[in-house]
């Protein structure tokens, strides 16, 4: 992230975050940003026309090196809209659950996707894995322009802004919570030492946990990370609070494990949160600014 940002360095840190969500830090991709141009300029120059730079650059990069090309696209395109389990990739892929795995390997021994676990978990024991693209200009591409390029010329010049800016908040949230993650190896490094990599962790009932680091000591962190255009209410702290209890883990020393909490936002915080923060000694803020500045010192 922090080599990325000298293509864009006169960015604000949320456009920052954004252009990283959607170009990556492959440094061929980062040389068609434009840093005198918008974020909506640079995606429809490069992106969304046909005679953007780097319009075919993911259907050229894998039709290189796959054969039945359709197949893995379709499992691809199935994963950019948000399937993430190997049955539920199959489903909307349209491909037998039993032969998705075929093609879910040969990506993942090509990179272009990862199999992530919670952070709490053995990988080697667990069936809890869940697939992602690995690069963003790859989950960009298949979410937003694979097949999709006759409809933004239909929409002309309101391409963007009707069918691209809307989701673009809930696309990047996962590159935010990515940051976030990062972020508190640096504002928590002084006094707890991490034994896991921060990531992310769920269960089979529906309950995650954007930011889940275990330390050596019988503290968790634990932290949401929200990148919408609202402020960050109470009612986010609460369920964190409440999830907090559910996470599997149990410190080195068997005692009896205790929290730190951090939230991260991108609109800011409530009076409520803000409040809270003053009063609870394990609870702290960080505003996009702040992670930015954290991941890139």
């Amino acid at each position: 992230f922090a080599a990325a940002m000298e293509f864009f360095p006169e960015y604000p840190p949320a456009e920052q975050v954004m252009m990283y969500g959607i170009f990556g830090g492959t440094p061929e991709y980062l040389r068609a940003v434009n840093n005198d141009e918008s974020l909506e300029e640079n995606v429809t120059r490069t992106l969304l026309g046909r005679d953007g730079g780097l319009h075919e650059e993911p259907e050229n990069v894998l039709q290189r090196e796959l054969a039945e090309v359709d197949r893995y696209f379709a499992v691809l395109k199935s994963m950019a809209e948000g399937n993430r389990v190997q049955n539920e990739i199959a489903q909307a892929a349209g491909i037998t659950d039993s032969s998705v795995g075929y093609y879910l390997d040969r990506l993942s021994e090509l990179r272009v996707i990862n199999r992530d676990y919670p952070v709490t978990v053995d990988p080697s024991r667990s069936r809890k894995g869940r697939y992602t693209i690995s690069d963003p200009l790859f989950r960009f591409w298949f979410r937003f322009v694979y097949g999709r390029t006759a409809r933004y010329e239909v929409y002309g010049d309101d391409a963007y802004a009707d069918l691209i800016d809307p989701a673009l908040p809930d696309f990047v949230s996962r590159t935010f919570e990515q940051l976030c993650q990062r972020a508190v190896l640096y504002a928590y490094g002084d006094e707890y030492r991490f034994v896991e990599e921060p990531g992310n962790w769920w269960d089979g009932s529906g309950h995650e946990i954007d930011v889940v680091a275990p330390t050596n000591s019988q503290t968790l962190l634990l932290g949401e990370a929200k990148f919408r255009q609202s402020e960050v209410g109470y009612e986010v702290l609460s369920q964190l609070r409440d999830e907090a209890q559910l996470v599997d883990w149990t410190p080195d020393d068997g005692g009896e494990r205790e929290y730190e909490f951090a939230l991260f936002s991108r609109s800011g915080f409530s009076q409520s949160v803000e409040e809270a923060a003053t009063k609870l000694d394990n609870l702290r803020l960080f505003t996009v600014e702040e992670v930015v500045r954290l991941v890139t010192a």
